[in-house]
């Protein structure tokens, strides 16, 4: 008799041990995965690119990396949701300045789709009198690092002597190239340069006014700096490109010099903030800067 209880109390722990195991099995199954990689892809040409990363032709949660020629499919890790900086998005994105993954909210999404050539066409057999329409299309505003430092990409070599480094800002970040070089042990052998791709500190801008003391116009200059150091010029520069800083159209009141302790005040259209409106509180009221609206008594001003 102890020997049958014995054999059904084993008989019932291994089938709660199956029945768990199976349990768990299925949650390894439902459990959310991260996307695969694909290596050896054919819809992406790395011929002749140096080894690193790309900005996906389609998906910028995705990234190419090019290998010794190869072509391989990353994707960028997944995105923990109830994060705000996920912004909504199950996956980083890719950001091809700083060559990694960042977070969605704060990296703009940016694919490269290969180029295409434009389809050929026979010539009609007959000659044919057409209305000629003009279409004025709008030049886009994006720019690359490409565009923006004519001839320099992240990897490619460089001269020696290229002592001039380029700067630029991308959505309130500044970026940079500078020459590596490489100087070998042996003094027989050239010293090479590669130029690298570089980021400013987060509350810094790109400063190409900077020079050395040799004052070298053409030949040196640029480094990271404070906003307030910059001349106006860069200001202005960094103010008007749409890639750097997008001003929203905001309200804006103020008060004149000559008029602290009055009531009179002006306001400036959001939309274009250029048309200047004069306005007055109601008689005895002043205008107080501070809380943008009329009171009693304001601050440093007579009651």
């Amino acid at each position: 008799m102890n020997c049958f209880w014995t054999l059904s109390l084993l008989m019932g722990l291994a089938a709660i041990g199956w029945a768990a195991a199976k349990e768990n099995h299925h949650k390894d199954n439902v459990a959310p995965r991260s996307r695969p990689n694909y290596d050896h892809i054919d819809y992406y040409d790395c011929s002749g690119k140096p080894n690193g990363t790309y900005v996906h032709p389609t998906d910028c949660t995705r990234f190419i990396m090019c290998s010794n020629g190869y072509a391989s499919d990353m994707a960028c890790p997944d995105c923990d949701l109830p994060n705000t900086l996920c912004h909504g998005s199950p996956y980083l994105t890719y950001d091809g300045f700083k060559e990694r993954c960042e977070w969605p909210k704060i990296t703009e999404c940016i694919v490269d789709p290969p180029a295409t050539d434009p389809p050929t066409t026979d010539p009609p057999a007959t000659t044919t009198t057409t209305k000629k329409t003009t279409t004025t299309t709008k030049e886009p505003t994006t720019a690359t690092p490409i565009t923006i430092c004519h001839g320099i990409t992240a990897g490619h070599t460089c001269e020696k002597d290229q002592c001039q480094p380029c700067g630029y800002c991308w959505n309130l970040h500044s970026f940079y190239f500078r020459c590596q070089r490489t100087f070998p042990s042996d003094p027989k052998l050239e010293i090479t340069g590669e130029w690298v791709h570089e980021e400013c500190d987060p509350d810094l801008w790109w400063n190409p006014d900077l020079k050395p003391s040799s004052g070298v116009e053409d030949g040196f200059g640029g480094a990271c700096d404070k906003w307030e150091n910059l001349s106006n010029a860069t200001r202005d520069g960094y103010l008007a490109d749409e890639n750097c800083v997008v001003i929203p159209d905001v309200c804006e009141w103020g008060q004149d010099d000559d008029d602290k302790c009055t009531g009179r005040y002006w306001y400036y259209d959001p939309k274009t903030m250029e048309d200047r409106e004069d306005l007055e509180c109601p008689d005895g009221l002043k205008w107080d800067q501070a809380s943008e609206n009329c009171r009693k008594c304001v601050d440093g001003c007579e009651c």
